[in-house]
């Protein structure tokens, strides 16, 4: 079993099964993160897990980009697993049965889940399912980064609750109104321009796992983490001849924000590649 883990580190492979967090797992999992990217020369590829058995997976997340061969995923390359309330929002790029969720469904269930990266690939490509022999309910992808117009590849979708939305539609508030599957109440909350969270709005996050986490991932800037600050320096008495050595000189720097909050700027003085003069100042 796996839980509350984060796996940020990036991952390479050049065989079957490459994952961010292992490449092939049988172990449930729950409250899982993966924030690095994940290559691969060979197949069955996802940011989460490179092949996933059996076991149920829930509130599991997924942000770097993905690249392999065949069989790729956000989440996972291939997976016969049930799985819910989940999301990938990294790149994917592949060869055949490429997903913005799942390479391949070979049974399992995915429900209450979304795709919103790019999905890139050649034969059986989906915003959400590259390859589908499984059980799809509520089931979202931007059809819009995504760049992708089918939720599913290849496999009869007639069935299966799966909806294309446009990037407007998952981000901020609108996403409780258009996303009506998810539960925002106990599971997902939504990233809204006017919250605690973000300046931006950005797609559902999971409440259970790390919100800042999730927010920097979707280069949504938690409030106050970067200040809107722009500096200018200009020094007004360097001597017109150049200095002398051993002579002393006063030298005024002025430090002027452009932006509009208040943050710190370190001025440093410098003369023949040594710093001989340093101080922070705060600038509304």
């Amino acid at each position: 079993e796996i839980r509350y883990a984060t796996a940020s580190a990036t991952v390479s492979g050049n065989g079957f099964g490459t994952g961010g967090v292992a490449g092939i797992a049988a172990a449930q999992m729950s409250n899982v993160t993966a924030t690095g990217d994940v290559s691969n020369t060979g197949s069955v590829t996802g940011g989460l897990v490179g092949e996933m058995y059996e076991r149920p997976v829930d509130d599991a997340a997924a942000t770097g980009d993905v690249t392999g061969a065949d069989q790729v995923g956000g989440l996972f390359g291939w997976n016969n697993a049930p799985v819910d309330s989940a999301y990938a929002s990294g790149d994917v790029t592949g060869t055949g049965q490429v997903g913005g969720l799942v390479g391949t469904a070979d049974g399992g269930e995915l429900s209450r889940s979304y795709a919103a990266g790019s999905v890139q690939g050649t034969d059986d490509v989906g915003g959400a399912i590259g390859a589908n022999n499984g059980d799809v309910h509520d089931v979202y992808w931007d059809v819009e980064s995504t760049t992708q117009n089918e939720g599913i590849g290849d496999g009869d979708d007639s069935e299966e609750t799966i909806s294309g939305l446009t990037t407007s539609e998952m981000t901020g508030a609108t996403a409780e109104d258009n996303m009506p599957a998810f539960d925002f109440v106990d599971t997902w909350e939504s990233v809204e321009e006017s919250g605690a969270f973000a300046e931006t709005d950005g797609y559902p996050i999971l409440q259970a796992l790390d919100a800042e986490v999730q927010i920097l991932e979707q280069d949504v800037d938690p409030d106050g983490e970067e200040p809107d600050s722009e500096f200018e320096v200009s020094f007004d008495t360097l001597p017109d001849d150049g200095f002398l050595i051993d002579e002393a000189e006063d030298i005024v720097a002025a430090v002027e924000n452009t932006g509009d909050d208040a943050d710190t700027q370190t001025v440093t003085l410098s003369v023949g590649g040594v710093d001989v003069a340093q101080e922070d100042v705060t600038v509304g």
